[in-house]
């Protein structure tokens, strides 16, 4: 008896995503006997659909590239992830494995070359990665491009993105463009930087340029194809991709500093943009297709001392006129950039007895303020303000992940001391004009230095970051600006960050303390369920905060949103007469497990899912092979 057809492609996969499990309960999936079954039924009424002449673009994506039953599964649980209604989600390893049920050593093996190694998957681009250095902790998802695709809504994931119809902006987009290939950091994420690669081109592995060039040259190639000035000499020279990508980024930066390229950096730029492509420095030659173009000086010269110069004619015809990358900030900020709160004062809610702290962390804190008071005798009764060199206040460095409760120690420590918090504002410090960061800085940290408040500075590296790695010099100057100021603080001044690898070295030997802000252990999980059940709130005799504490590693900030979840769902079930049961309180702690961004705590494992904290559209594109022309 012959199925009858699915209505769309959207009853289609959801069909599948049954089969692979639900986006929250992956318990729900069928087990292995059943799905072998249900896959079949699921493409004969696929088949029976098309006949009808009723669209599936997954299954026509699935099958004009002859992928594997196993690649389409993995597709089908990355693209649940995508489009699942609370929320993206992305998957590791031992996840895939688990929704794939491979349970066998080489199973798990062939899984794994798919995603690492060689596969329909990588060839096509449908996979990125995060790089973590831990393939057991390697986070997956769709490319976007091809979600576009699968879903229908596009036919081709490589669609050229639409040029600025204003020469200037188009220009202004191509400078944006080089300049974040040029600034991406090759392999893995650094330290508390996360962004997504693509499958290398030559093997296996993963491109940590993989976005950023193809945002370029994707660019590239719709600029080569427009009316603009850039467009019209490609075609008529008859330039190589390469070509183009050679002329664009001396162009580029000519547009940007009114200089010639240096050889060093246009031959850097080049490995970037063309991996594996010829010799950068082959561009260069007299004999090159861009030799009539673009001149070298001075001539003769020694190669890495040169700098690349487009030749006068070129010049004024594709670089109508220059834009300063800088200006000085006026003497009285313009109505164009409204003056923004520098400071942002808090009341104490609770003191240091109403945190949940690790006795290590608690103990640091409370010696850390002994010491400021100790050091106020030191220095008149005993003389030690002859010996001292640096300021008598306290600055505290609070590091951790997310959520473990650092900012709100710090609006503790206020309440210990009997202050108000002073939140520095980084919107309010940071501004366009050169300088006017440095004063906003120097007028907050007075104003806070006026008010006696401990002053909290929250996601520090964002202000002081590694100097040997901070490329702009007006960023150096707000980190010396910084260090300085915390040097000769007076009062008591809080860092928090989730990145502590991104600051510069130099701030170490101006703390009197560095705490760490672990994932709480199970005593003090308890203690958090306790504290963030009200004890108003009608719960169950049978709730074991025990057993919560010990099967959930959560931090305070999602056990306070796992008790909320559990307090709503037990409230639309029942209504006011409703009681918190031990099931509700599961259900809201399983659903906050799988958005941590931690790695597991003990072992490799299955079931860890997170919410990655930076989903970037990575955009993949290739060009034409280098003998054929761009448009």
């Amino acid at each position: 008896m012959s199925q009858a057809p699915y209505t769309d492609h959207l009853e289609y996969l959801g069909d599948w995503f049954q089969i692979v499990g639900s986006p929250l309960q992956i318990e729900d999936s069928k087990p292995n006997t059943q799905r072998l079954e249900l896959f079949s039924r699921i493409l004969e009424r696929a088949q029976v659909t098309i006949e009808a002449g009723i669209p599936i673009p997954f299954e026509d994506v699935i099958l004009a590239h002859g992928l594997s039953q196993t690649e389409r599964t993995i597709i089908l649980i990355l693209l649940r992830d995508a489009i699942n209604p609370f929320g993206e989600l992305v998957s590791n390893l031992p996840f895939l494995l688990q929704c794939l049920r491979e349970e066998s050593l080489p199973g798990q093996l062939a899984v794994r070359r798919l995603l690492e190694e060689e596969s329909g998957i990588r060839r096509l681009g449908f996979i990125e990665c995060d790089q973590d250095p831990v393939p057991a902790r390697r986070l997956y998802r769709l490319n976007p491009r091809w979600i576009q695709v699968l879903l229908g809504k596009s036919k081709n994931p490589y669609v050229l993105p639409e040029v600025p119809s204003n020469e200037l902006q188009a220009f202004e987009q191509l400078d944006l463009l080089a300049a974040q290939l040029n600034e991406t950091p090759r392999g893995p994420a650094l330290a508390g930087k996360c962004f997504w690669s693509g499958p290398a081109l030559n093997g296996p592995g993963w491109d940590s340029l993989f976005q950023p060039r193809s945002d370029l040259l994707l660019y590239l190639r719709a600029l080569a194809c427009s009316e603009h000035r850039f467009g019209r000499i490609v075609r008529e020279t008859g330039l190589s991709p390469a070509d183009v990508v050679a002329l664009s980024s001396i162009v580029s930066f000519y547009h940007r500093t009114n200089s010639g390229y240096p050889v060093p950096a246009f031959v850097d730029f080049m490995n970037r943009a063309r991996p594996g492509g010829k010799e950068p420095l082959r561009f260069l030659d007299s004999g090159s297709r861009l030799s009539h173009l673009i001149s070298l000086e001075p001539e003769g010269g020694v190669p890495a001392k040169q700098r690349i110069a487009v030749v006068d004619p070129v010049r004024e015809l594709l670089v109508p006129y220059t834009i300063k990358m800088f200006e000085l900030a006026p003497s009285i900020p313009g109505d164009d950039e409204p003056k923004l709160p520098l400071i942002e004062r808090r009341k104490p809610r609770l003191t240091l007895e109403g945190v949940v702290l690790e006795p290590e962390a608690r103990l640091q804190i409370t010696r850390a303020l002994r010491e400021r008071d100790c050091l106020k005798f030191l220095s008149v009764e005993w003389g030690f303000d002859s010996v001292a060199t640096a300021s008598t206040g306290t600055a505290l460095l609070f590091h951790g992940a997310p959520g473990t409760g650092k900012t709100l120690t710090a609006e503790a420590i206020a309440g210990e001391l009997g202050t108000s918090l002073s939140v520095l504002r980084t919107e309010g410090i940071m501004s366009r004009w050169v300088g006017s960061s440095d004063r906003n800085m120097k007028e907050a940290l007075k104003k806070a230095k006026e008010t006696g408040d401990v002053l909290l500075i929250d996601e520090a590296d964002s202000l002081i970051g590694n100097r040997d790695t901070d490329s702009r010099r007006h960023e150096v100057s707000l980190t010396n600006l910084l260090l300085q100021e915390i040097e000769q603080f007076r009062g008591v001044i809080i860092l928090t960050t989730n990145r502590e690898a991104s600051l510069d070295p130099a701030l170490e030997r101006r703390l009197t303390a560095k705490v760490e802000f672990r994932v709480p252990g199970p005593a003090e999980r308890k203690q958090l369920w306790r504290r963030y059940i009200p004890e108003q709130a009608p719960l169950s005799s049978s709730v074991d905060l025990d057993a919560l504490a010990h099967r959930h590693v959560l931090t305070g900030a999602t056990i306070r949103l796992a008790c909320l979840a559990a307090a709503t769902a037990a409230f639309e079930r029942e209504g006011g007469k409703a009681m918190i049961r031990q099931h509700d309180l599961e259900e809201a702690a399983t659903s906050q497990s799988r958005k941590k961004s931690w790695p597991p705590v003990v072992g490799f494992t299955g079931t860890h899912r997170v919410r990655h904290p930076e989903l970037h559209l990575v955009q993949a594109a290739a060009l034409p092979e280098e003998s054929g022309k761009l448009a």
